[in-house]
């Protein structure tokens, strides 16, 4: 009985000592574990957001009718005077027959592309198979992006390569007979119209936009030049005119040039730089991108606010052209090495990171850039040579240590 009680014990003492050597172990090793992390390169952006309003010089088009209204032209297409934009009907269903013309007629075009005659041999399986792998991650980026616009030309193209691949595989050297079929239901479609189409053409050269605010006689190129403080707050407060959007048949942009009109302060403005070009993004329009120039600035000397007028003569495809919206004013681009700033020290009076070259740690200096959200953009030890390694100051791909204890130059990690 007392050696089973001895035995006892002396188990749980050796298990004891176990775990006690165990926690001694851990407790002496503590001082070698640290926290990495690969300085690896990143672009980034100072951005300011500001209200934006769109001025522009736009000629409204009147169909002189109320109907429904079909559009001849895509929003943003470059038209001639002359040209037809947009047909209004009078009986709805003829607007919406005329709708489903339009779709066999972009039908047809597709199919006549689709045929594998067109310079297209049946040995091009992987040529096409390459194309729609394109297409596809093309058309899931627009989609992901909101840039619908663009998906769904992709769509189209995307369209036309599988025609062509299932035409390859069938040993079909066109779409005739599907083609014929379009062109049948569109005759059946126009025999069945029954009301009054009144057809409007483009009234001068320039831009269709099929969308009508009633703010185009308000938001104009010469309002711009003529803008102050004062006549700013009280055009961007005006009400739309109504009589303009009535009977309305889309709009003409006659100039190229167009211009946002942003109210901030003073304080701000020690951001921008008149005569200098911005680049300027529409979250409206995916994030889509402008370099416009800040062409004139407008103040008033018993108050603190400002207007920014920027300008360009680039009209981005797909873009969102809604008089008021938000944008976001680059006011300057970093690149350079990402770190945590977790991961800075200053050593005699040097801020650098612990690195780790090997199993040794050394200290490199750091010039930051920009403080990004917890992280820095450190500037590249030489900036025409990403790849180049420098002996004391931050590199590309370096191993910096972010945090651990007893670090120190010299030290040798087991």
């Amino acid at each position: 009985m007392v050696k089973n009680a001895l035995k006892q014990m002396a188990s749980v003492l050796i298990s004891v000592g176990i775990i006690l050597y165990i926690l001694l172990q851990l407790i002496l090793s503590v001082g070698d574990t640290v926290q990495t992390e690969n300085a690896m390169f990143q672009k980034a952006e100072q951005k300011v957001e500001l209200t934006a309003f769109l001025f522009r010089d736009e000629t409204v088009l009147n169909s002189g009718t109320v109907g429904t209204n079909s559009y001849s032209a895509e929003d943003g297409e470059k038209v001639t005077k002359g040209d037809e934009v947009c047909a209004t009907y009078s009986e709805a269903a003829d607007a919406n027959a005329q709708e489903r013309i339009k779709q066999l007629k972009k039908r047809i075009e597709i199919l006549k592309k689709s045929g594998v005659g067109n310079g297209v041999s049946v040995s091009d399986h992987k040529i096409i198979d390459t194309r729609i792998s394109d297409h596809v991650l093309e058309l899931v980026l627009g989609v992901s992006s909101g840039n619908y616009d663009s998906a769904i030309r992709t769509g189209d193209e995307l369209l036309i390569q599988e025609n062509r691949r299932y035409a390859l595989t069938q040993t079909v050297s066109d779409y005739s007979m599907q083609i014929n079929a379009c062109n049948a239901e569109i005759a059946r479609l126009e025999a069945g119209f029954t009301g009054d189409k009144i057809t409007t053409l483009a009234s001068d050269d320039g831009y269709y936009y099929s969308s009508v605010d009633g703010y185009e006689n308000l938001f104009t190129a010469d309002a711009v030049s003529t803008l102050t403080l004062d006549n700013f707050d009280t055009i961007v407060s005006s009400q739309p005119d109504a009589n303009i959007i009535t009977g309305s048949a889309g709009k003409i942009a006659t100039s190229a040039y167009w211009y946002i009109a942003c109210k901030t302060t003073r304080e701000a403005f020690g951001l921008y730089t008149v005569g200098n070009t911005y680049k300027v993004t529409f979250p409206y329009s995916a994030d889509t991108e402008c370099d416009m120039l800040l062409s004139k600035v407008i103040t008033q000397t018993d108050t603190e606010d400002i207007v920014l007028i920027f300008s360009t003569k680039t009209i981005p495809a797909d873009l969102n052209f809604t008089r008021r919206q938000t944008v976001n004013v680059v006011k300057e681009s970093f690149e350079g090495i990402r770190i945590s700033a977790s991961s800075v020290r200053v050593l005699d009076g040097v801020r650098g990171v612990y690195v780790l070259d090997g199993n040794t740690v050394v200290f490199k200096k750091i010039t930051v850039l920009h403080d990004d959200n917890g992280a820095y953009i450190c500037a590249l030890p030489d900036a025409n040579n990403k790849a180049y390694v420098s002996a004391d100051r931050l590199s590309l791909y370096d191993l910096v240590i972010v945090s651990g204890t007893d670090i120190y130059v010299g030290k040798v990690l087991s």
